[in-house]
């Protein structure tokens, strides 16, 4: 397993591949958790380059979406998250500026798929 994701570009083209093979495979979020064994908001997370996956998970997701052995197993990397420019010196605002950072897309796409559904 590696250990880190650090460059922007291969989680940028693992998301790119990622959404794009949900989107034609007409998955929703919820369909791709299912059967993880986590979360619906960590897995959603974890597919758009925020956190990593256990073995068992990433393995079900790449069925799911048809990935190969390379992006199943980048999928289980601890990735560089969030978007880190300009970041607060007090260590209490750090913090939140970088929770918003690392959810804000998870729960936009969240939020606009629950709101789709309704």
């Amino acid at each position: 397993m590696r250990q880190f994701r650090v460059y922007n570009e291969i989680s940028i083209a693992l998301t790119t591949e990622i959404l794009e093979a949900k989107a034609s495979k007409k998955l929703s979020w919820q369909e791709l958790a299912d059967n993880t064994g986590l979360g619906l908001a960590y897995v959603t997370a974890a597919l758009l380059g925020q956190q990593p996956l256990s073995e068992k998970a990433a393995k079900v997701i790449g069925e799911k979406l048809e990935l190969d052995a390379e992006m199943v197993a980048l999928l289980q990397a601890l990735p560089s998250r969030g978007n880190f420019s300009n970041v607060p010196r007090d260590p209490t605002v750090n913090s939140f500026d970088e929770m918003v950072k690392i959810c804000d897309s998870t729960l936009k796409v969240l939020a606009h798929e629950h709101s789709a559904a309704a």
